[in-house]
């Protein structure tokens, strides 16, 4: 083949590139931002520009690029079907303005989500997508290196509205800390290093302050996960064995307690409440087979399915619990087929993953730097057992998490089969 026919292949795999491209990479960079970041407690209004920035962003990109080709994959299909699943129960909810609420910030998040996917057209503008997560996440923490050096354990902080809890904050923590990971890899300076591998200890500190038990379970399986897909295994082990010890040195001591309690859960009040609300989600679904509807597990749980043999005066400080689950949170308001329904969309996502990193094993070469996302399929499947064993003992299944995820993880296919098709032109 000639070099004009690998340049020719490479046309029709590559993305068309949008006019004003740059100005709607960035305007999605300030979406997340005002999410992630909480600006709207520094900045008077900025909590209504992602509703107008996204709508403009995704209509703009949508007809420029073509955007009808991401409805192709199975991981948009299972959130557009949650997403009709939302519509649809606010008809049957137990309170509809709660379906309501959740739908519309469904919609938003799929909007974004779309948009995410369509603006990152390269390996570099993904780099930089990455490398923006942890700048937000590393600002959440700084402003809150107050709270987080206390000695007790602190449950409120300035952030997004799904970080502003501690034990959310921590799980986000455990999502992206893969980023910063894979982009120390990727960086050519020794001062992105540097600055990434202080990036990746603050995250690793704050996770170890914030004392949460699903976290601890979230960074404990994703770190053997990179290990034992790790192609040096023995300098991963190292690397996770320093982890490991850095956690235990700076480990204030309710942490280790709380820690400690993960073997005694039946004597920890906030694990039994978990069980009672996992055990009425369950009832939820057998009940309701389509669910109580998006957003009403916690009113449904209060008024029909809290023990009846606990005291109401001892009960009601407890009466709204959270099921503290993404997947029993499901189930209790989406029913089996919601349940289902998230479970594809983790599926499709590692599958995509692992077939991608079959593909670099077989190939045993890394990409050019203009393709440079080969090794990233691994570390977004971290980031994805993080969010899949985080998810078990943390709610938050709205939050946009599995949304940047999905979207990287479904552009990152796209960028890997586009460099596989021009090495088979390539070929003799």
């Amino acid at each position: 083949m000639t070099d004009f026919n690998v340049i020719k292949a490479t046309e029709r795999i590559e993305p068309e590139p949008i006019e004003g491209y740059q100005v709607l990479f960035w305007g999605v960079i300030t979406i997340y931002a005002i999410e992630y970041m909480g600006l709207g407690n520094y900045i008077p209004g900025a909590n209504k520009v992602p509703l107008f920035l996204s709508a403009a962003i995704f209509i703009v990109s949508y007809l420029k690029h073509n955007g009808r080709g991401i409805f192709k994959f199975g991981q948009t299909k299972a959130i557009l079907f949650l997403f009709l699943h939302t519509s649809i129960s606010i008809a049957y909810a137990v309170v509809t303005t709660y379906a309501f609420r959740v739908f519309k910030g469904q919609a938003g998040y799929i909007i974004l989500f779309i948009s995410t996917y369509l603006v990152l057209g390269n390996a570099r503008q993904i780099h930089r997508f990455m490398t923006a997560f942890v700048i937000f996440h590393c600002f959440v923490l700084l402003v809150n290196l107050e709270t987080l050096s206390a000695t007790m354990r602190a449950g409120s902080f300035k952030a997004g509205y799904f970080l502003g809890d501690g034990n959310d904050l921590s799980w986000s923590l455990t999502i992206f800390l893969p980023f910063a990971l894979y982009l120390i890899f990727q960086k050519r300076s020794w001062v992105a290093k540097c600055i990434l591998s202080a990036s990746a200890l603050l995250f690793v500190a704050s996770i170890v302050r914030l004392g949460s038990r699903g976290a601890f379970l979230a960074i404990v399986s994703a770190t053997c996960y990179l290990v034992i897909y790790s192609r040096k295994k023995g300098v991963a082990v190292m690397l996770a064995l320093l982890v490991g010890i850095t956690m235990i040195a700076i480990a204030p001591s309710f942490y280790l307690d709380r820690i400690k309690t993960i073997r005694t859960y039946q004597e920890d009040s906030s694990a039994l409440g978990r069980i009672m609300a996992w055990k009425a989600a369950a009832r939820m679904a057998v009940g309701h087979p389509f669910g109580v509807g998006a957003g009403n597990f916690n009113t449904a749980y209060g008024r029909f399915y809290r023990p009846s043999e606990v005291e109401e005066r001892i009960w009601r400080p407890q009466r709204w619990i959270s099921p503290h689950s993404i997947y029993f949170q499901v189930l209790g308001e989406y029913g089996i087929i919601g349940l289902a329904t998230l479970l594809t969309l983790l599926f499709l996502n590692f599958r995509d993953n692992h077939r991608q990193m079959n593909q670099q094993k077989e190939t045993g070469s890394p990409l050019p730097y203009e393709y440079g996302v080969s090794s990233l399929p691994k570390f977004l499947n971290t980031s994805l057992v993080a969010y899949s064993v985080g998810g078990v003992f943390l709610g938050g299944v709205s939050y946009p998490h599995i949304f940047v995820l999905t979207a990287l993880i479904l552009r990152t296919r796209e960028l890997n089969a586009a460099k596989k098709q021009v090495d088979l032109v390539k070929a003799p």
